[in-house]
């Protein structure tokens, strides 16, 4: 009888032996209990399988005990493992099913690489197909050797296959970060944009206020100053106002109200107000003063706005 020799894959180990007609059989009872599979399930799984070569002998165990036990030729190995589902494991064991399926064969192969054939092992059944042990049996002959070189390679190509896979799943995903990357990249400069959209129309709106409040001013000290100077002199203000508001272009409708009861007055028509008083004699009014009112030439050029009461005075006193 053949004694199993312990030989680490990994971080753990497999038993195997290498029989009389030199193939290495590996202990199928100490890869599932390292992967945390059930023997018996696999055992009649691989019964059902044509690439699969077994066999049941009577060894030795690491202790020195003999029993039967079922033995998985080293050929077959990598198709075995390669058909286990690694969804199905213990995610724990995951990462040792992998190093089993990339690593196991060679370890093997390398540790019984020039050993002797050793003492001839006690056959008792070879891998039923069903029924009573040792019917159906397939005798590991040359043949089963040729069946185990195909299983290799399939086996391989498998591997081949799922690492391709995986490859273009790896791509598929660097592409859509890729895209997502690219989409967040056009999200914040449109954000960017936005801010400063925000920051420009914000600093517009100030400046228009700050023009509305510089011509409110403007007008205020126009109005207050041809006032008085009418109260002093006596001067109908009716008159004074007439005037400014034609060289305004503000005129009456037929029934003699006023066609805009409210006008809106640039910058520009605040400093003709004052002109306009002065040349009918109105004295205080200082043109510099007003310029200086609307904070200089630029200010008078820029087209603000502010509402002034055109309201005929004589009918508002």
């Amino acid at each position: 009888m053949q004694l199993l020799e312990r030989v680490a894959v990994g971080d753990d180990f497999v038993e195997a032996l290498r029989a009389d007609d030199g193939q290495v059989l590996v202990s199928l009872r100490r890869v599932c209990e390292a992967l945390g599979l059930d023997a018996d399930t696999q055992r009649r799984k691989l019964a059902a399988k044509p690439w699969a070569c077994t066999v049941i002998m009577t060894v030795h165990d690491t202790t020195g005990r003999a029993q039967p036990a079922t033995l998985v030729a080293l050929k077959s190995l990598p198709m075995w493992l390669a058909n286990i589902d690694e969804s199905r494991v213990d995610p724990r064991v995951a990462f040792k099913l992998r190093q089993f399926q990339l690593e196991a064969h060679d370890v093997l192969a390398a540790h019984f690489a020039g050993m002797g054939s050793g003492r001839r092992a006690e056959m008792i059944s070879v891998r039923p197909s069903g029924g009573a042990a040792g019917s159906g049996a397939r005798p590991t002959t040359a043949m089963s050797a040729v069946v185990d070189d195909l299983a290799v390679v399939d086996a391989l190509s498998a591997l081949a296959a799922a690492i391709r896979t995986d490859r273009a799943d790896v791509v598929a995903v660097r592409a859509e970060v890729a895209l997502e990357r690219a989409a967040r990249t056009e999200l914040e400069r449109q954000v960017q944009d936005n801010a400063a959209a925000t920051a420009r129309l914000a600093r517009e709106q100030g400046q228009a206020r700050e023009s509305r409040r510089r011509i409110d001013a403007a007008v205020g000290h126009c109005t207050r100053t041809i006032k008085r100077w009418c109260a002093e002199t006596s001067t109908p203000f009716q008159k004074v106002y007439s005037e400014v508001r034609s060289d305004l272009g503000l005129r009456r409708t037929l029934d003699g109200g006023p066609a805009l009861g409210k006008a809106k007055l640039r910058a520009d028509q605040v400093l003709r107000m004052a002109r306009c008083a002065t040349n009918l004699g109105v004295t205080g009014l200082g043109v510099a003063v007003i310029e200086s009112l609307l904070n200089g030439s630029d200010d008078v050029a820029r087209p603000g706005f502010i509402d002034v009461d055109t309201t005929d005075p004589a009918r508002a006193t």
